[in-house]
């Protein structure tokens, strides 16, 4: 993918090309799933007015009031909300079949779904973006180059236990080019979430009052978080955050760069409304690339430290 040309691309996404693109390879493959989709709405709709006219005549003595009828209420009632338990599943099928071709309309990009191992569990976790979680998985796996950096993009599951997890997000890791000598975290948290980390130290960063007054920076090297954390990254950083409306954090680490985006599910499929609408995938992958574009200025911050 060619540098710098992340407005090119979403004025692509948003034109009549992608349109036809989405008419001729995506929308084919998820006409069965809206199909399916109607018809689990439809049986889940059914079954609650089923159940909520036979308590209705029952209250006004239409019909018997009776144990054997209260039964039929509460299990037509129950039975209402069983198909919303497939609710994620369905998504994260539908998911996998229009993600990889919608992709390629931007870029070389690859997929897949990916169990991270303990080492990478612990990088995370050492990273700051978040307190220490026990578990974090991985739904679904983005990986390629955008400009000159390689990149990874993946929806995250953080639990303390298997069962239940308690927070989500989205992390974009940037691959650099060499390796950083410090750790440099910048959040919207005032204090650090993970108590682990004691060498990390607030930094008062006066020359940029826009980054004091939405973000607080933490790190062991003041000098590097002057090299690092530019007008350029923090400007993309509180777009990013106006545009998600969501808390966005980054970390510069050894040979990487991390960005958080709390409780941000990407490529969310839609399951209350019609699968098929193709300004829904425009935002998506607009907001893909928007994310994607903090690699260029990531390579620009490179580019001044190694001069």
């Amino acid at each position: 993918m060619d540098k710098n040309n992340s407005k090119e691309l979403i004025q692509r996404i948003n034109s009549k090309e992608f349109r036809e693109f989405f008419k001729n390879n995506i929308e084919v493959s998820l006409n069965k799933f809206e199909f399916m989709r109607q018809i689990i709405l439809s049986i889940a709709y059914s079954l609650f007015v089923i159940s909520l006219s036979i308590k209705y005549l029952s209250y006004t003595g239409i019909l018997e009031n009776t144990l054997k009828l209260n039964a039929i209420f509460a299990l037509l009632f129950l039975l209402a909300f069983i198909p919303f338990c497939y609710n994620e599943r369905y998504k994260s099928i539908a998911k996998n079949i229009f993600l990889k071709k919608m992709l390629n309309f931007v870029g070389d990009f690859s997929t897949q779904s990916k169990t991270r191992p303990s080492s990478e569990k612990d990088e995370l976790n050492e990273t700051g973006l978040f307190k220490y979680y026990r578990n974090i998985d991985c739904n679904t796996l983005i990986s390629g180059r955008f400009g000159d950096k390689k990149f990874e993009v993946q929806d995250v599951a953080l639990s303390q236990h298997k069962l239940f997890a308690n927070d989500f997000g989205l992390v974009v890791e940037i691959f650099l080019d060499k390796s950083v000598n410090s750790h440099i975290l910048v959040t919207q948290d005032a204090v650090i979430l993970n108590k682990k980390l004691k060498d990390l130290k607030p930094i008062n960063f006066e020359d940029n009052p826009k980054l004091n007054n939405i973000f607080h920076i933490f790190s062991d090297n003041s000098d590097s978080v002057k090299e690092f954390v530019t007008d350029d990254v923090v400007d993309k950083l509180i777009k990013l955050h106006i545009k998600t409306n969501k808390q966005v954090s980054f970390v510069f680490k050894n040979k990487k760069m991390y960005l958080f985006i709390a409780d941000y599910n990407l490529f969310d499929m839609p399951f209350f409304k019609s699968i098929n609408n193709v300004k829904d995938y425009q935002e998506m992958l607009s907001d893909f690339v928007e994310i994607l574009a903090i690699a260029d200025v990531v390579a620009e911050v490179e580019a001044m430290c190694a001069k």
